[in-house]
């Protein structure tokens, strides 16, 4: 069954395959073959041209034809979940959300990741900057999202990614339990993975630096 809608269209004249626009696409509809934008099927594209902008070249356009009605992928795996590509790719993945990364991620496996609190890189303008190395960023928080589920995840995460290390960057305020969660997931996983971690204060100054988690509350920490 076809639909009357609309649809990117890509002008492979102008399209240089920079990759630029691979971001933007949150249904993953696009890729890079042989050094061109490819739009990998007509259900991915949801029409809406949010790639539009991000293309240095004008390559990109939307046109109405006859395609396959849209099919969101969202309910199946996060399209952050793909290797990032320009920035984000040296910072090591996307930024993505602890609750959406598949915990068997290839980018995750035996990787340096960073724990962060979702408010650190917003309090911290140089956050990227100051972290340095090139390892995974996960983004949580404590405070809105439901505790058992994000340590069973995390533990999860711990048995099939076998990560290097965690790195945690948590935020001064009592509610930023990052630690105390990591430290339950190591011990449901069965885990002695190193961890560190940092404290930041309300304005993004490094007020603790990196240490060795120690299995204590995060009060404690």
């Amino acid at each position: 069954m076809s639909v009357h809608r609309a649809i990117i269209r890509i002008d492979e004249e102008l399209c240089n395959g920079c990759g630029a626009c691979l971001p933007s696409c949150a249904e993953g509809a696009l890729r890079i073959e042989n050094g061109k934008l490819r739009l990998i099927a007509d259900k991915l594209c949801d029409g809406l041209g949010a790639c539009l902008g991000s293309c240095p070249r004008g390559a990109l356009s939307l046109e109405l034809r006859e395609a396959a009605p849209f099919e969101d992928p969202a309910a199946s795996v996060c399209p952050s979940a793909r290797p990032a590509s320009g920035e984000a790719a040296a910072r090591g993945a996307w930024p993505i959300k602890l609750a959406l990364v598949p915990p068997d991620a290839p980018f995750l496996q035996g990787a340096d990741i960073f724990l962060t609190a979702d408010c650190a890189p917003g309090a911290c303008t140089s956050f990227h900057a100051r972290r340095g190395g090139s390892g995974p960023l996960l983004l949580c928080c404590p405070r809105l999202e439901d505790r058992q589920t994000m340590t069973q995840r995390l533990a999860a995460l711990i048995r099939a990614a076998n990560p290097a290390s965690f790195i945690i960057t948590r935020m001064e305020v009592p509610c930023c339990g990052i630690p105390e969660l990591l430290a339950a997931a190591r011990r449901e996983a069965g885990s002695d993975i190193p961890v560190s971690v940092v404290m930041l204060d309300r304005s993004g100054n490094e007020i603790r630096a990196l240490q060795p988690l120690r299995d204590k509350p995060a009060s404690d920490i």
